[in-house]
């Protein structure tokens, strides 16, 4: 099963930052918060089985969240599309889509 790596994505955020992209800063644990909530279960049952449901629970999340001081939305999109790459490449190279 494919999970987002929290490492990865704070990388991306290094990354971006250290070209000197102006996107904002973290506000507390809300970013952390809005991935684990995609792999939250209820009495042993996914909330968000399928990664077509992660993936769009994901985009919602970062922007309701707000957990940037500006730029949530660009942020979202960017994280948005990583996410759909990494889960293609997932897919392609191991045949599962979950």
């Amino acid at each position: 099963m494919f999970l987002i790596s929290m490492i990865m994505t704070t990388k991306n955020l290094q990354y971006i930052r250290k070209r000197e992209i102006k996107f904002g800063k973290i506000r507390g644990t809300l970013f952390e918060s809005s991935i684990n909530t995609i792999y939250q279960s209820f009495q042993k049952k996914k909330l968000y089985p399928s990664i077509e449901e992660k993936t769009a629970n994901l985009l919602y999340f970062l922007i309701k969240n707000h957990p940037f001081v500006d730029g949530n939305k660009r942020i979202a999109a960017a994280q948005f599309i990583w996410y759909l790459a990494k889960i293609t490449c997932y897919i392609k190279k191991t045949g599962q889509n979950e």
